[in-house]
């Protein structure tokens, strides 16, 4: 999505209903000065212990976790949730001593909440929660005293000022056994990943059972609903008699909320034995281990979510163990912070090929499997390569290999990196990549991101050389914004049509240079998911801020989601999928001061499936718009704009 953008209109409207969640924070964490180290809190963990105050309805009213930190600044704060035992102190004393190289923790800080029941010895502030599945604190059920706050909210509270106190790159959540249980049903509910600056992962570790969002389980390798156990989809399992976090939320929006956050799915391969397993009728319609649930769990996502960017890592030779999870390379890998990381799957590089030149705009949404095919074969059976302005894993990997298998496709190789800072884009190992693909792809994601990481390095001129040579070239959503002659930027965050429709010299709207100078795109500004967005605004709002100052006289190309743009070397287009692709030509000069834009005249084209054109040589237009203070009027019968 252009900009990966960060907040949704579903995300929005659910974040504005829970608004107050967040209004009546305040600093709950205490100074960094008074926090001990991590060596202190090995050698005597009960000294590490700090009650923060939630500052809610009681004042007075605590909540007990275990803090420790490094020696430098912090960078990372990872939050580690006990198991059933509610041992928060162990769980802190147990990641420190056994994290692997203490170097890993030198910029990191480590909370354990402890999240009391009323059978625990608490102080008389203490939060803590009623015994019994339906009053739980691992599935966000409220406290029974000195106040009601669900167990989610209480971690929300505290993301939210990790955030604002200490801004770390990433902040890490984790739970293993009944801490996993709490992390895979928070982050379906959560939108805290929205609100913060900092990057949110989830880590779900070995856990006992999962929430599904649809009301299927795998039952003989087939999707079905398990008839013979009748509550299976009620909450913890399934979005049915959802407790009150998950308030005023539909299941549509929790489905969304899940697949937008970044979870990683990390089991032991032997974690096969029954050792505080869940054997209800519910549980065991997901699988009879924690292993196997976990790959059927990952299975329901390939299925129903193909494009999902969640990832399943496995411990070999770990069971249900969480001390052997956090010594494992598998996890401290997921601590690293990288300047690269690189997935292949298929065979070491071969000899050059001879790919055609291809131009692929696609413009978000679902993969247009026709158009993929094509790109595909014009690589001559060599190396695809997958450059992504995300920070976290993607599946395109197994997408392609799969799609090329199916369709009797020669592939060698498929590669992904993810560029996560300015240096990894002067990296031999991704020049290497560059050199020896037959065809590279930009993922959606965050256009700044690659024009901050990519633009103007050894890896952008490897890039061009590439484009020189002629290659299978394009991208969807943020990767086709970042292929026109002018760039929205988004460096200073996403903008709709009603934000700048009538404000074209709004400070939100940022240009780019080309990276790439396409000749075939001369002159033209991309936009992506265009109509379900309803980006006609902000379009027209782009080309009259860049006549404004003086940039060029643009062209906007727009593509919607689940369509497809191929433009093969001579220029000649054709439109793939499902959707509209556009191009707005202005036809005169606009009206432009502070807050105000009219225009007299623009030209508008219009193609769907199957249309084939030439973009410079372009003849009848479908239709014409005028601006009058902002509003669009249309030629269009009913004055429709798309």
């Amino acid at each position: 999505m252009v900009g990966a953008m960060k907040i949704s209109i579903f995300l929005l409207f659910s974040l504005l209903l829970n608004l107050n969640v967040f209004a009546q924070t305040v600093s709950m964490l205490p100074e960094l000065k008074n926090i001990h180290s991590h060596a202190d809190c090995k050698m005597k963990i009960e000294q590490c212990k700090e009650n923060i105050k939630l500052s809610l309805d009681n004042p007075n009213a605590t909540f007990p976790t275990y803090i420790s930190h490094g020696s430098g600044s912090i960078d990372k704060v990872i939050i580690v949730i006990h198991g059933t035992g509610r041992n928060a102190n162990e769980y802190l004393r147990d990641f420190v001593s056994n994290i692997g190289d203490d170097n890993l923790l030198t910029n990191t800080l480590v909370i354990a909440p402890h999240f009391q029941q009323v059978n625990d010895s608490f102080e008389v502030n203490e939060l803590r929660w009623d015994k019994g599945s339906e009053h739980s604190w691992k599935y966000g059920y409220p406290s029974s005293s000195p106040i009601q706050i669900s167990s989610y909210e209480v971690i929300d509270r505290l993301i939210t000022d990790i955030d604002k106190t200490w801004h770390p790159k990433k902040i890490i959540i984790m739970g293993h056994s009944a801490g996993a249980q709490f992390v895979q049903r928070y982050a379906n509910g959560s939108f805290v990943a929205d609100q913060i600056s900092s990057a949110l992962t989830f880590i779900v570790s070995n856990p006992s059972s999962y929430l599904y969002s649809r009301d299927v389980r795998l039952i003989n390798n087939n999707w079905t609903r398990p008839d013979s156990c009748p509550d299976y989809n009620k909450y913890i399992y399934g979005l049915n008699n959802l407790n009150s976090y998950f308030k005023n939320l539909t299941n549509d929006q929790i489905e969304k909320n899940y697949l937008h956050n970044h979870v990683v799915y990390l089991m032991g391969e032997a974690d096969v034995l029954p050792e505080d397993l869940d054997v209800s009728c519910e549980a065991n319609a997901e699988g009879p281990n924690r292993i196997t649930r976990a790959r059927n769990y990952f299975d329901f996502l390939n299925h129903y979510f193909p494009n999902h960017h969640h990832q399943l890592i496995t411990v070999p030779n770990v069971g249900h163990d969480h001390i052997k999870m956090f010594d494992s390379k598998e996890f401290l890998n997921l601590l690293v912070d990288q300047d690269l990381s690189i997935e292949r799957v298929g065979l070491e590089n071969i000899d050059q090929k001879s790919p055609q030149r291809l131009y692929f705009l696609m413009g978000g949404g679902a993969n247009v499997d026709q158009a993929f095919i094509d790109y595909l074969k014009a690589l001559d059976g060599g190396d695809l390569l997958i450059l992504s302005g995300k920070d976290q894993a993607l599946d395109y990997n197994s997408y392609f290999m799969d799609l090329a298998n199916k369709n009797s496709i020669k592939l060698n190789s498929v590669t992904t990196v993810l560029v996560h800072t300015k240096n990894g884009a002067q990296d031999k190992r991704l020049l290497k990549l560059i050199k020896e693909s037959e065809g590279i792809f930009f993922s959606g994601g965050d256009q700044w991101k690659y024009i901050a990481r990519i633009k103007d390095t050894l890896a952008h001129a490897e890039i061009l050389k590439k484009l020189e040579f002629g290659i299978p070239f394009g991208g969807t959503s943020a990767g086709l914004a970042i292929l026109g002659d002018v760039i929205f930027s988004a460096e200073k965050g996403p903008v709709g049509s009603s934000d700048i429709s009538n404000n074209p010299l709004s400070d939100k709207i940022t240009f780019s240079s080309s990276m790439f100078g396409i000749p075939l795109l001369k002159n033209i500004l991309t936009d992506t998911h265009f109509v379900v967005r309803d980006r006609m605004g902000r379009l027209i709002s782009f080309l009259a801020n860049a006549y404004q100052a003086n940039m060029k006289s643009l062209n906007g190309l727009a593509v919607d989601e689940n369509t497809v743009l191929m433009i093969k070397g001579d220029g000649t287009s054709r439109v793939m999928g499902g959707g509209t692709v556009y191009l707005v030509r202005p036809k005169s000069i606009p009206d432009i001061s502070a807050n105000h834009l009219s225009w007299n005249s623009i030209e508008v084209f219009r193609w769907q499936n199957g249309n084939s054109f030439s973009l410079q040589n372009l003849i009848k237009s479908d239709y014409f718009f005028r601006v009058e203070d902002g509003k669009i009027i249309s030629t269009q019968k009913d004055g429709q704009i798309y």
